[in-house]
């Protein structure tokens, strides 16, 4: 990779502008928004965020030094009832919050950053006559981004959508640049991340990763496999486990504990960067970070949820297993017997052709550019 800004990047000569971003409810949405926002900073533009009451949302953008509005909001059960009802009253009354907002930081343009928190904003900004951009993370448009992709004047899509009528621009998911340049340094950033996590630097690095709020089948899987083991191996190497369990099911696992020093549950990680440098293998949930995963260029094994609103992690996982970069494995079956055989089979010593050729696949796919160039299309 010689370059993290292909021509069609370079941002044009702009006045001065006022963005606002309106993303978070889930790190997923939240990550690529924070890229792209980066972008936009650095390049003179006033920046700021609208986001959901959650603690962590307020948390992540102030950490990067971003003003941010919250208000109430979330999700939409799938299932008819009263908390529905109840959820498309929030909403509603989300639109007046937004509107608000929107009076008064009056942006030039709002990028929506998808997930059930830009929707409301999008609304409001088009009620105020306020250019919207969409992006969207995932091989299937969501409920908020049907929304915010009709009212915007761009679509960037993550991955190709088909039979969409709205128009569309494929750039991949925008990804924080240290995990690019961390890459980029190979087995230098490798040994520095495993001496500041106290790893040797010839053991078999496992990372377990189900996104913010956790993959209860991940965690029970890889828990049930080596949770009991006083001295986890793989092939006649010592494995180290890197397990981040998200906040829901972390107070089980912390209480059940782990019979190895070489066995860690995270509950969050804050420097993830840091712990995929140090990593060999990766088995984690196909949802945005897959695209952290390529431009780290690391081996993953992606296990699709069936609980995700249109199925959308199964067409994530074959976008990279169908070009050689990773390996499919199904939920319904994957428990620790499942666990162990394929970590056995890509982290021993007899899988190390296997892992290299998944590596490199990942590296292919990295977009290094996509937040520059959402910046350029928002700008």
């Amino acid at each position: 990779m010689t370059t993290l800004r292909p021509p069609n990047t370079t941002p044009p000569a702009t006045p001065h502008l006022r963005v606002l971003v309106a993303a978070g409810g889930t790190a997923g949405h939240l990550a690529p928004a924070l890229a792209v926002a980066d972008e936009l900073r650095a390049a003179g533009h006033d920046v700021a965020f609208a986001a959901s009451s959650g603690r962590r949302d307020a948390e992540l953008v102030g950490e990067r030094g971003y003003e941010v509005d919250l208000f109430a909001i979330g999700g939409l059960p799938r299932r008819p009832g009263l908390a529905q009802l109840r959820a498309i009253a929030r909403a509603a009354g989300a639109v007046g919050s937004s509107v608000r907002i929107v009076r008064r930081r009056r942006p030039d343009v709002l990028l929506a950053g998808g997930g059930f928190v830009s929707a409301p904003v999008a609304i409001a900004a088009r009620l105020l006559r306020v250019p919207v951009v969409t992006t969207e993370a995932d091989a299937h448009l969501g409920l908020a981004n049907r929304i915010s992709g009709r009212l915007s004047r761009r679509l960037c899509t993550a991955y190709p959508l088909p039979r969409l009528r709205m128009r569309q621009e494929v750039v991949g998911r925008p990804v924080e640049p240290r995990f690019f340049e961390l890459g980029e340094q190979g087995a230098g950033s490798r040994r520095a991340a495993r001496e500041q996590l106290g790893i040797p630097h010839d053991a078999r690095v496992l990372a377990v990763v189900g996104g913010s709020g956790g993959a209860t089948r991940l965690n029970d899987a890889t828990h049930g496999a080596w949770g009991t083991d006083a001295d986890p191996r793989v092939g006649g190497d010592e494995l180290w486990i890197l397990h981040v369990t998200g906040r829901r099911d972390h107070p089980a696992l912390a209480a059940a504990g782990t019979a190895s020093e070489r066995y860690r549950l995270i509950e969050y990680c804050t420097d993830m960067p840091q712990l995929l440098a140090a990593t060999d293998l990766v088995v984690s949930r196909p949802g945005g970070s897959v695209f952290e995963f390529a431009a780290m260029g690391r081996a993953a094994v992606l296990v699709p949820s069936p609980n995700v609103t249109g199925n959308h992690q199964v067409p994530n996982a074959r976008w990279f297993v169908d070009r050689g970069a990773a390996a499919l494995a199904d939920d319904a079956t994957f428990d620790a017997d499942a666990m162990r055989a394929i970590v056995h089979d890509l982290l021993a010593e007899a899988g190390d052709g296997r892992r290299a050729e998944l590596e490199q696949g990942m590296r292919e796919l990295a977009r290094p550019w996509a937040a520059a160039r959402v910046a350029t299309i928002v700008a």
